[in-house]
């Protein structure tokens, strides 16, 4: 079917086209009279370094010339702060701080301007702040109570700490009743208290930096203290084998004088045993260092075999064995007597009423010299054999 559209309204869309295409292809223009917008360059990302109460923002800035001027806002542009922007920075790192800030996390919002005050497009990043509520969440780092004690000072064992710890200071008294302090490292697991004086107590706290980019330390906000036992287990770390004459032969039926000092008591052939010898007999052993005030000693005899095993012996010491070279043998009736002329002291005797198995502690007596090396006297064995004697572990202790 065909549709005739009437004339007048034909006249009248033609002319409406015309009227359209007569505007200025170029009208869009007077929305921009003052020329095309151009934003300053806003710089590459900004970095948040976390602080106490405060942050340290690291911004890249551009090469833009003309820029002048930078605004910071926070808190939903409730806060801000401006500065600005040397010349000599331009296509460097600026750094902004920021002071003054409640712990937290911040969005921040960072422009520049150029001298015609026009502003760049927004930096936008996040950063939190720390304070008071994170430092009262933080531990001081914990010992492991394996303390130590010589005359160089006292060792003390510690845990591996968090990952964020950075330090411990440590404050002690030493034996010229002066404070010292020391820091420990996080990587650290042992530190010796040099000239520790015995009986007091020892102050430490711990350090912290929330994440690698921190830039304030935050410590701990009490000291906690250690109070050292009174009496110290004496280092095995260093003993070892000495054979001096008359002594009687060791290491007898593969066994080794070494398993006496290596923490555990055990049956054969981890045991000291003996080779065929008179009895009374006696062997000697070193300390590795001089060791004042011994207070006790313990014997261990072999685990696995009530054989042996000793039930009476004396404990000898002595510093320095450069002239206590002793020459009669150990069932000679005089032979007490040579050792005490040579500078030996006897620190104790034990006597034990069982089959020796099951380690066996005895005090001794305050006041002995000190000692390095030590010589045990096997008087006699559990099961009356007069050849060989059998120990498992034997260990000391000192008071300093």
């Amino acid at each position: 079917m065909r549709t005739n559209i009437p004339l007048a309204l034909t006249i009248i869309l033609t002319g409406l086209f015309f009227l359209n295409s007569c505007q200025k292809w170029d009208d869009y223009k007077k929305y921009q009279e003052n020329g095309e917008d151009v934003y300053p360059d806003k710089g590459d990302t900004a970095y948040v370094y976390s602080g106490k109460n405060r942050a340290i923002i690291y911004w890249q800035l551009g090469k833009d010339p003309f820029l002048s001027e930078y605004r910071l806002y926070w808190n939903n542009r409730q806060d801000s702060l401006s500065g600005a922007i040397p010349e000599d920075l331009l296509g460097d790192l600026m750094t902004i701080n920021v002071e003054n800030l409640e712990e937290g996390i911040y969005n921040f919002e960072l422009v520049s301007l150029n001298r015609q005050g026009r502003r760049s497009i927004a930096n936008l990043f996040a950063g939190r702040v720390y304070g008071n509520s994170y430092e009262q969440l933080l531990l001081n780092r914990a010992y492991s109570e394996n303390f130590n004690y010589d005359d160089g000072g006292l060792a003390i064992g510690w845990f591996t700490p968090d990952t964020v710890n950075l330090t411990t200071e440590i404050k002690y008294i030493n034996n010229s009743n002066q404070e010292k302090t020391i820091l420990l490292p996080p990587d650290i697991t042992t530190t010796v208290l040099e000239g520790w004086k015995p009986g007091t107590k020892i102050a430490y706290r711990s350090s912290y930096k929330p994440n690698s980019n921190a830039i304030d330390t935050f410590w701990v906000q009490q000291y906690d203290t250690i109070v050292p036992p009174v009496e110290f287990p004496v280092d095995k770390s260093e003993w070892k084998a000495v054979v001096l004459p008359t002594d009687v032969m060791t290491d007898a039926y593969a066994t080794s004088m070494d398993y006496i000092w290596d923490g555990a008591t055990g049956g054969y052939p981890n045991i000291y045993h003996s080779a065929e010898g008179t009895m009374p007999q006696h062997f000697t052993f070193d300390l590795g260092k001089v060791y004042k005030g011994i207070s006790a000693f313990e014997v261990a005899g072999r685990q696995d075999c009530a054989c042996h095993n000793p039930d009476k012996l004396e404990v000898w010491g002595i510093a320095d064995i450069a002239n206590a070279i002793t020459t009669l043998p150990s069932d000679d009736p005089g032979w007490a007597q040579e050792s005490v002329d040579k500078g030996w002291t006897l620190l104790t005797t034990v006597e034990r009423n069982d089959d020796g198995i099951a380690p066996y502690r005895v005090e001794i007596s305050p006041g002995k010299p000190p000692v390095r090396f030590i010589r045990l006297r096997i008087l006699h064995v559990a099961d009356d054999h007069t050849a060989e004697s059998h120990l498992s572990e034997v260990s000391f202790w000192i008071k300093p």
